[in-house]
């Protein structure tokens, strides 16, 4: 699942409690600068279901420390 227009500040953790309701998550990757190698505020979530992947999509618009976060099934 694609994530984006996210917080620079976002972290694993965070993205963990968002999505718990939707399934397993099984690996975060997130885009980073190249210079910095900081979060450039997105990235990408690979769940163990897709039918878990799905339901994340479901979140697509919702709020996220005052950012509306794109999700979006990759």
């Amino acid at each position: 699942v694609f994530l984006g227009n996210l917080p620079w500040s976002v972290t694993d953790e965070q993205i963990k409690e968002v999505f718990a309701k939707c399934g397993e998550i099984t690996k975060i990757e997130w885009l980073t600068h190249a210079d910095s190698g900081n979060i450039e505020g997105s990235g990408y979530l690979q769940f163990a279901s897709a039918h878990a992947a799905d339901a994340a999509t479901e979140l697509n618009g919702n709020d996220l420390d005052g950012r509306s976060m794109k999700v979006e099934v990759a």
